[in-house]
């Protein structure tokens, strides 16, 4: 029982880059939090850092013992934190260019005509991919080449007339429901894959 509740604290690994802190939408939530606490966004993006820095030190020195039996029983998932709430939505696109020039949308989540592979995109695993590589940060542009470089091999290898393979993801704002306004949608993180050459 110990061992399942120390499994369960909240793992801020994933908040613990740099990086992820600079992302607009993170920086909106801290400016928020900062003139909600009536101090200044620097100061607090500071504390919460250090903070979250401890907190994992703290949470690896409990879990290090009881690392054998979580794996033993398969307790091995923890809980990550995200460092903020997004108030963007983000759909995830697939397109296709044949070797006639012509442009074909494969799949576009939430739109029931464009299905291509949303067995797979659409599972529990490719969502969270899909998500991780939505933000703006080093490692998630890796994460987007990777994803996109698995696609467009499974492209390829059932049409022969594709030329190229691109993955992106359309961005929105979300708008408070109270104000009925619908937000225009941005192109974004686009990744684009040829056909690899012929050997």
């Amino acid at each position: 029982m110990l061992s399942c509740c120390a499994a369960a604290l909240p793992n801020p690994a994933a908040g613990l880059r740099r990086s992820v802190w600079r992302d607009p939408r993170v920086q909106d939530e801290i400016s928020s939090w900062a003139l909600a606490l009536g101090t200044d966004r620097n100061s607090l993006q500071h504390s919460l850092f250090d903070l979250a820095h401890h907190w994992q030190e703290a949470r690896t020195a409990l879990l290090t013992p009881l690392r054998p039996y979580l794996k033993l029983s398969g307790l091995t998932q923890g809980w990550v934190v995200f460092v903020a709430g997004t108030r963007h939505a983000d759909r995830f696109e697939v397109v296709a260019r044949d070797d006639a020039g012509r442009t074909r949308q494969l799949y576009l989540r939430g739109d029931d005509e464009h299905q291509w592979q949303a067995r797979l995109l659409e599972s529990q695993a490719w969502r969270n991919v899909t998500f991780t590589a939505s933000w703006p940060d080093g490692p998630s542009r890796r994460w987007r080449q990777r994803m996109c470089r698995v696609l467009a091999a499974r492209a390829f290898a059932v049409d022969a007339t594709l030329t190229t393979i691109e993955c992106a993801h359309w961005r929105r704002r979300n708008a408070k429901p109270s104000s009925g306004a619908v937000e225009a949608e941005e192109r974004v993180n686009v990744v684009v894959v040829p056909r690899p050459a012929a050997s």
